[in-house]
C-alpha cells in the first residue's frame, strides 16, 4: 500500500471526526477547571500495587513508576504490548523484525533478561530464556501495565535489576457487557476480537477475552549498512489467544482463577546478516522454516482481609512448548523444547499502627525443560529451582512529610550460591504538591536454564550476576500538569557473557563482565486547550558501558524520546504520536553502528452510535525503514481500521 493510499485514508477519517462541527453532542468532555494541583495531583495519587507489592499511590511510592492504561492500549490498535511501553521513559523494545517477531523489553540501560515482566505480580518469563516475549500475549483483556524503574529484587527476586512490568489483567466482576471488533490493516494485516464479562463475585464473576491475528508480512525493504535490498518473504504470522478469569466470594475470602492460552505459527525467514554472510546464503533457512509455540498460563489467587491484616496466596502453572523446523538443506533439522514452570507465593501486608506498614512474605518457584533432539544433541531434560523469603517495612507517619522504606530477601536459587539483598528508599512530600523520592538497592538475576543445562552450550557452575541500584528523582507540578525528573545508576557484575573456548567458533557462558549504566530521564504530562492533552518524555543514557571491553552495551541506545498529543471529545478522540531512538551498536565489538531514527504514528477514532465505533490508525508515516535488530527489516508505512461494538 503506497504512503498516498494510506493518506487518504488519515484524510477520511480525520474529516469524520470534525463532521460534526460545534454541535453540542461533539464539545468536549465537560470537566471542572484543573488547578496545579489538581491534576498534579491525580496523577501522583493513582492507586498502584507493584512499586511496593502491596496498594499505595504513586506519590507515596519511593520507586519511580507510570501507568499504561487499557485506553493508551487501545489507541496503539496493536497485536502485541510492545507499542504501548516504548512510549514510557527509560524502556527500550528490541523488535526483531514485522509482527510474529521476538519483542524483548531492556529498562533502564538492563538487559532483557535483567528486566522482570509479571502478569498479575507473578513472573512471566522464560525460565530457559531469561526474558518475556511481548508477543506472546496480546493485549485484549488487560486492565492497566504498571512500569516500576530500578532495581527491585528486594520484593520481587531474580530479574528485577532494571525495572519491574507487571501486565495486570481485568477482574472477572463487572456489570454484565459485551464487545466485539474487527481488525484490518497492511500485508494481510487482520484481527479479531471478543470480549464477555458478567456475574457477581457473591456468586460467580466469569470473563472471557479472545483474539485472533494474522499477518502476510511479505514486503520490500531497502538496502541497510552492509545488508543489499530485497523482499521478505516466508514471514507470516498466526496469533491465537484465549483467556477465562473466574471469581468467587468464599466467605470473607474472594478467589480468583485465570486461565490463558497463547498459540502463534510464524514463518522464520532469519537474519538477513547472517544470511548474506560469506558462503552465500549458507545458514539461511530455505524459506519453508517455521516457529510454532504454544504458551499456557493458569493461575489461582485468595486474599482474605482481617483486622489489620491482608493475607493473599497465589498459585500458577504454566507450560509452553516450542517448535521449529526446516525440512530442507542446507540447515535442514526440527526440534522441540518444552518448559513447565509451578510457582506459590504467600504475602501478608501487617498496618501496624497508622505509620507503620510491614510486607512479608515467602516465594517457591520450580522450573523444568525438555531440549529436544537436533542435529546437535539428543533430548536433554534439566530442571530448578528456588525459595525465598523477603520483608520489607514502610515507616510515613500520618504528620510528617518523610516516608522510608527498608527491606530484605534472602534467596536460596538450586545449585547456585544464596542470594541476600537489601533496599532502602526515601520519600519527602513537597509543599507545592509535589514528591522527592531516592533509593538504593542490590539486585541480582540467577542464570538460566539454557544458560546452564542446554547441549553443548551451557556451563552448570555459572553464578548469579549481581547489581546496585540507585535513582533520586522528583516530580512536581508544572502548569497545569506535572513534570518529574529522575538521576539513575545501575553497576554489575559477575555478568553471563558467552565466551569462545575453541578454535572453531563453539562458545559457552561465563561470569566474567562487568558493566556500568547512567542516565536521567524526564517527562511531561500537561493539559491544554479544550480537551487536548500532551505527554512528553526523554531518556538520556549517558553512560552504557560494558567495563570488560571498554565498549558500548549491546544494543542501548544513546537516548530516547517520545511525544504524543491527543483530544478527547464525547463522539471522537483523534491524537499524533513520535517516538525517538537514539544510537545503539548491534554487535558487542562496537563495528556495526545503527544509525538514529523516529517515527511518527496518529489516530482518529469516532462513535457511530449505539455503542459501535470506527478508528483508524497509521504508524512510521514519515517511512522511515531504520531496524531496530539488525537483520530484522521493517515494514515502513502501515494502515489499520477498526470497527468495534459494544453491549451493555
Amino acid at each position: 500500500m503506497k504512503l498516498s493510499t494510506i493518506t487518504v485514508y488519515a484524510v477520511s477519517v480525520f474529516a469524520l471526526a470534525f463532521a460534526a462541527g460545534p454541535a453540542a453532542a461533539d464539545q468536549p468532555v465537560p470537566t471542572p477547571s484543573p488547578t496545579a494541583s489538581g491534576v498534579a495531583a491525580k496523577l501522583l495519587d493513582t492507586i498502584v500495587t507493584t512499586a511496593e507489592r502491596r496498594t499505595t499511590t504513586i506519590r507515596a511510592a519511593s520507586r519511580e513508576t507510570y501507568v499504561v492504561t487499557s485506553d493508551d492500549l487501545a489507541e496503539f490498535a496493536s497485536p502485541t504490548l510492545a507499542q504501548a511501553l516504548s512510549f514510557v521513559p527509560g524502556l527500550f523494545v528490541k523488535r526483531n523484525g514485522a509482527f510474529g517477531g521476538v519483542e524483548s523489553l531492556l529498562a533502564r540501560g538492563a538487559s532483557s533478561e535483567q528486566t522482570l515482566v509479571l502478569i498479575d505480580g507473578r513472573p512471566a518469563g522464560d525460565a530457559d530464556l531469561g526474558d518475556f516475549d511481548l508477543s506472546s500475549l496480546a493485549p485484549d483483556g488487560i486492565e492497566r501495565i504498571e512500569v516500576v524503574e530500578g532495581g527491585a529484587s528486594t520484593l520481587y527476586g531474580s530479574g528485577a535489576v532494571g525495572g519491574v512490568i507487571n501486565i495486570i489483567t481485568k477482574p472477572a466482576a463487572g456489570a454484565p457487557s459485551a464487545s466485539a471488533y474487527e481488525q484490518i490493516g497492511y500485508e494481510g494485516a487482520t484481527a479479531t476480537g471478543v470480549s464477555a464479562r458478567d456475574g457477581d463475585s457473591r456468586e460467580v464473576a466469569a470473563s472471557f477475552d479472545v483474539r485472533s491475528s494474522h499477518a502476510r508480512d511479505q514486503f520490500d525493504y531497502p538496502a541497510f549498512l552492509t545488508i543489499p535490498a530485497g523482499t521478505r518473504t516466508d514471514d507470516d504470522a498466526k496469533a491465537q489467544d484465549v483467556t477465562l478469569s473466574l471469581g468467587h466470594d468464599f466467605g470473607s475470602v474472594h478467589g480468583s482463577l485465570s486461565l490463558n492460552d497463547d498459540a502463534n505459527d510464524v514463518g522464520a525467514p532469519g537474519d538477513l546478516e547472517f544470511c548474506a554472510a560469506p558462503p552465500n546464503n549458507s545458514g539461511c533457512p530455505s524459506g519453508l522454516a517455521r516457529q510454532q509455540r504454544d504458551w499456557g498460563r493458569s493461575e489461582a489467587d485468595f486474599e482474605w482481609q482481617s483486622g489489620p491484616n491482608d493475607l493473599t496466596i497465589q498459585g500458577y502453572a504454566d507450560g509452553r512448548r516450542l517448535h521449529f523446523y526446516d525440512p530442507a538443506p542446507p540447515f535442514g533439522f526440527d526440534t522441540l523444547t518444552s518448559l513447565a514452570t509451578r510457582g506459590v507465593s504467600v504475602r501478608d501486608v501487617l498496618t501496624a499502627g497508622r505509620s507503620n506498614t510491614l510486607v512479608a512474605g515467602f516465594d517457591t518457584r520450580g522450573d523444568r525443560a525438555t531440549f529436544g533432539a537436533s542435529f546437535y544433541a539428543a533430548p536433554t531434560t534439566a530442571s530448578d529451582a528456588t525459595t525465598a523469603w523477603y520483608v520489607q517495612d514502610d515507616i510515613h507517619a500520618t504528620d510528617s512529610p518523610t516516608g522510608l522504606s527498608f527491606g530484605l530477601r534472602r534467596e536460596h536459587p538450586q545449585g547456585v550460591a544464596a542470594v541476600t539483598v537489601p533496599s532502602v528508599g526515601v520519600t519527602e512530600a513537597l509543599p507545592g504538591g509535589g514528591a522527592l523520592r531516592a533509593n538504593y538497592a542490590r539486585s541480582f538475576r540467577s542464570p538460566t536454564l539454557d544458560e546452564r543445562y542446554f547441549p553443548n552450550f551451557g556451563t552448570p557452575t555459572l553464578q548469579p550476576e549481581y547489581g546496585a541500584t540507585f535513582d533520586i528523582g522528583a516530580s512536581e507540578p508544572s502548569g497545569r500538569g506535572l513534570a518529574s525528573l529522575t538521576y539513575f545508576g545501575t553497576d554489575t557484575n559477575n555478568l553471563i557473557i558467552d565466551v569462545p573456548i575453541d578454535n572453531f567458533g563453539d562458545v559457552a557462558p561465563k561470569n566474567v563482565a562487568s558493566a556500568r549504566v547512567r542516565g536521567f530521564d524526564a517527562s511531561l504530562r500537561e493539559p491544554f486547550g479544550a480537551g487536548f492533552a500532551a505527554s512528553a518524555s526523554y531518556t538520556d543514557y549517558t553512560e552504557a558501558l560494558d567495563l570488560t571491553m571498554d565498549k558500548r552495551l549491546l544494543y542501548r541506545p544513546t537516548a530516547t524520546a517520545a511525544l504524543r498529543i491527543e483530544r478527547n471529545r464525547t463522539r471522537t478522540s483523534y491524537g499524533i504520536d513520535c517516538a525517538f531512538t537514539g544510537q545503539r551498536y548491534a554487535d558487542e565489538k562496537n563495528t556495526v553502528l545503527l544509525p538514529s531514527f523516529a517515527t511518527l504514528g496518529g489516530f482518529g477514532r469516532v462513535s457511530l452510535g449505539r455503542g459501535s465505533s470506527l478508528m483508524l490508525r497509521l504508524d512510521d508515516l514519515t517511512g522511515e525503514r531504520t531496524a531496530e535488530s539488525y537483520g530484522y527489516p521493517v515494514i515502513g508505512p502501515t494502515m489499520s481500521l477498526t470497527f468495534s461494538q459494544a453491549w451493555r
